[in-house]
């Protein structure tokens, strides 16, 4: 399972011109395992932190960070392969096992557009609800957890409007956001541009849950107790990402 080498070279072009746009820098790179990992991180307006992030993996490593993508989109014919070619997929845990046997790595956003497509009434706060899969997906692949945050990523875009809440309402459906996103000058995304705001990712310390000797997906109090602490890791990166602090040891 290989992604499209023509798209990932145009990709990572497109991410070093945003890299640029942002001033994009990264902190806690001698965080990332030399084997296979799983990357949680906070969903920004969009997540330009996350794409310039594999990007550079890619170019650093050699190895591809595959992202989670909807299951919905994913199983549209030609949406799927479009996303494939860049490195998207469902998650499934046959494609997650031949990720993980080319050493690649996988990126999931618990978040996703009820994170991401919020009014910007409300900014830099997780919101993962129950979402806890992502926990139990780490373990059956066996795959230590990076924590991931930047600054920024909430004012690339002002949202009017909750569009994930409106898309669920009105259409039935997450995958299409029903809201307003103003880009550069107060114009409409794409043709207003996203501002050029300063992004300053943090990756924090692995934590190999697979590992632990007591972990049980199926123990409703350890799965909390494990969401506290990876859910707490990206909150507190988010939070030493705007305020200035490093990425811990």
């Amino acid at each position: 399972m290989q992604p499209s080498e023509r798209a990932m070279e145009g990709f990572s072009r497109l991410c070093a011109a945003h890299a640029r746009w942002f001033r994009y820098s990264v902190e806690g790179w001698d965080h990332v395992p030399t084997r296979s990992a799983l990357f949680v991180g906070y969903h920004g307006r969009p997540a330009y932190d996350m794409f310039m992030l594999l990007a550079l993996v890619r170019r650093r490593t050699g190895k591809n960070v595959w992202g989670i993508s909807h299951r919905q989109a994913m199983a549209l014919p030609v949406v799927g392969r479009l996303l494939s070619a860049f490195a998207l997929y469902d998650g499934s845990d046959e494609d997650t096992a031949r990720i993980v046997a080319q050493g690649d790595h996988v990126a999931v956003l618990p978040g996703g557009t009820a994170e991401c497509f919020r009014s910007s009434k409300t900014l830099y706060e997780l919101h993962w609800g129950r979402r806890r899969g992502y926990l139990r997906f780490a373990l059956r692949h066996g795959l230590p957890i990076v924590p991931v945050a930047a600054s920024g990523v909430d004012e690339f875009l002002h949202i009017v409007g909750d569009g994930h809440r409106n898309g669920v309402r009105l259409l039935g459906t997450d995958m299409v956001p029903l809201c307003l996103p103003l880009g550069l000058g107060g114009l409409p995304y794409p043709v207003g541009l996203p501002r050029p705001v300063q992004v300053r990712q943090l990756l924090g310390p692995a934590i190999d849950l697979a590992a632990e000797p007591d972990a049980d997906p199926e123990d409703p109090d350890w799965v909390e107790s494990a969401h506290a602490r990876v859910s707490g890791a990206v909150a507190d990166l988010l939070a030493r990402a705007q305020g200035g602090g490093g990425a811990g040891a």
